[in-house]
């Protein structure tokens, strides 16, 4: 298996945080609201599961992305960053209220990793 490493942070400034942190085959996913946690766990993934992920992650051009995205016009929303390194490529991105184009399809991927019910993604949006 290549080396990886994935750590995802989204903010809602009036809604709920969500992070996801994989180091080597354990992913910690943790959602909290007004800085208390609500939900939490652990799950240990399988290479597999780390391959079909960065096989959909190729796919949504996520190492291609600009180093920041920004909705110029917007205050108080959100924000979030990446943090992805799939053997020798690495790709550290942010955005305030601004996404790529391929944000949807990249968060998907997330939704499968973490096994969750919910797309992380939703508070964003």
């Amino acid at each position: 298996m290549p080396q990886f490493r994935l750590l995802v942070t989204l903010h809602s400034y009036f809604g709920p945080s969500w992070q996801l942190d994989v180091r080597g085959d354990t992913l910690y996913w943790v959602k909290s609201t007004n800085g208390e946690v609500v939900q939490e766990k652990t799950k240990t993934i399988s290479a597999a599961e780390i391959d079909t992920f960065i096989k959909e992650a190729e796919q949504s051009g996520v190492f291609a992305w600009e180093e920041h995205y920004m909705h110029c016009c917007m205050l108080d929303g959100a924000t979030w960053s990446l943090d992805l390194q799939a053997g020798n490529r690495r790709i550290q991105t942010r955005g305030t209220n601004g996404y790529p184009e391929s944000w949807p399809q990249f968060c998907e991927a997330l939704k499968r990793l973490a096994a969750s019910a919910e797309n992380p993604c939703e508070i964003m949006l």
